[in-house]
């Protein structure tokens, strides 16, 4: 097998992806719709990382990038599993693509109190203060992200937000440039009875 045809699988690999879960960006992020009804059921976050990790496991080989997984054997909360490993993939592709050869992720996921801490943590190209805010706009990419690579939309992290939040959550950044970045996502555990997204989708 060449490089070629290693990288092409990759490809398809991570295409494969994308069309599985491509109808969560349809349902859940449409501008036009301010309120979003889903039904929640419950799931084990745990697996739900092993999954999306293991899909991922091609392009953190070709790129030499290692993912440390730190997980407890079931972390059972209440969410739309197609928008959860959304969240998930955004983080981690984030990740491994601002990341040098040979460098590592790692990702966390524990309960806190009555909520889920999920983080992603890397040692990549860091974000500066000033873009701290911004980068969670959409279609915002920084200087120094697209000097370093012209892969990307600007979207991932808009969207792992947006969908966080549509949960009750939040998505939040810590980083230094030249440092890396950690995103931490918190979550309720559950929603009690209700089968309504607490937030708008705007």
């Amino acid at each position: 097998e060449t490089q070629e045809d290693g990288g092409n699988e990759i490809l398809n690999l991570m295409l494969l992806e994308g069309r599985r879960m491509s109808t969560t960006l349809d349902r859940h992020l449409s501008l036009e719709r301010t309120r979003e009804e889903f039904p929640l059921t419950y799931l084990d976050l745990a697996a739900l990382v092993r999954r999306v990790s293991g899909n991922l496991a091609p392009l953190f080989e070709k790129r030499a990038v290692t993912l440390h997984l730190d997980l407890p054997p079931r972390l059972s909360a209440q969410g739309d599993e197609k928008a959860l490993c959304r969240v998930i993939l955004c983080l981690l592709d984030n990740a491994v693509r601002y990341s040098t050869v040979g460098a590592e992720v790692w990702l966390n996921l524990k309960q806190k109190g009555t909520g889920v801490l999920l983080e992603v943590r890397d040692t990549g190209l860091g974000i500066s203060e000033a873009d701290q805010g911004r980068i969670f706009s959409r279609h915002f990419r920084t200087d120094e992200a697209r000097a370093w690579s012209n892969e990307g939309n600007g979207m991932s992290l808009w969207t792992a937000r947006e969908l966080v939040r549509a949960h009750g959550g939040d998505v939040l950044v810590a980083s230094k440039p030249g440092q890396g970045s950690t995103f931490t996502v918190t979550l309720p555990l559950s929603e009690n009875s209700s089968h309504f997204l607490p937030h708008p989708l705007t």
